[in-house]
């Protein structure tokens, strides 16, 4: 069963609905998706009512800590941007949810960098759909810090949906806790075309959020 870990929608930086996102999903066979916008769990609480028994949809947020974008999945309310990652990381497991330094070693976007050393992460998303180069081997660093590594598309749009994705069996949240997740992606070219064409679409589509990336 393959789960989609990081999407964007309308509600921050994405160019499309969390129903249209959900629907996606769907239609390219996976078996869930986590909304994870920019700092507002409004777009997760609009997609939770379209799970049914075979399509999972996970609540989740990405928060922008004072030194770096984290994953909260599983969080079903806001977590406040501006923190430290020690305490957005502390915050997020207050909700009963799984922190995830997002994209760490991105040369071009806000991660927390080294400090998957220091703060009590849960997994690190050594695969990015946006990524496309790091400052340093993430994968390396995540075993070095002992954390589970994970993947998501970072999608913005329909298209991206999917691109990079993790496999596991059975529900996804027991998988993530117990690090029995294999990430998958599609070759970067393909990657890298999406991403360019998402960007295009985002720059024409009114935000209602953040204007992150």
């Amino acid at each position: 069963m393959r789960y989609e870990l990081h999407a964007h929608t309308c509600f921050s930086d994405g160019c499309h609905t969390p129903a249209q996102m959900v629907a996606a999903a769907r239609a390219k066979g996976l078996a869930g998706i986590v909304i994870t916008d920019h700092d507002t769990c409004e777009g997760a609480r609009q997609a939770l009512p379209l799970a049914d028994d075979g399509f999972t949809v996970t609540a989740g947020i990405e928060v922008s800590s004072s030194a770096g974008h984290i994953l909260g999945i599983d969080v079903h309310h806001h977590i406040p941007q501006g923190m430290s990652p020690a305490d957005t990381v502390e915050a997020i497991h207050a909700a009963g949810g799984f922190a995830v330094a997002a994209h760490p070693f991105d040369r071009y976007r806000s991660g927390v960098g080294e400090l998957i050393h220091a703060v009590p992460f849960d997994a690190v998303e050594a695969f990015n759909g946006h990524t496309f180069g790091n400052t340093c081997d993430p994968v390396a660093q995540a075993e070095k810090a002992g954390l589970p590594v994970v993947g998501g598309s970072d999608a913005h749009s329909t298209a991206e949906v999917g691109l990079v994705t993790v496999e596991c069996e059975g529900p996804l949240m027991p998988a993530l806790r117990e690090g029995r997740v294999v990430v998958r992606q599609r070759h970067p070219l393909v990657l890298f075309a999406n991403h360019g064409v998402g960007l295009v679409k985002r720059k024409l589509t009114p935000k209602r959020g953040g204007q992150h990336r």
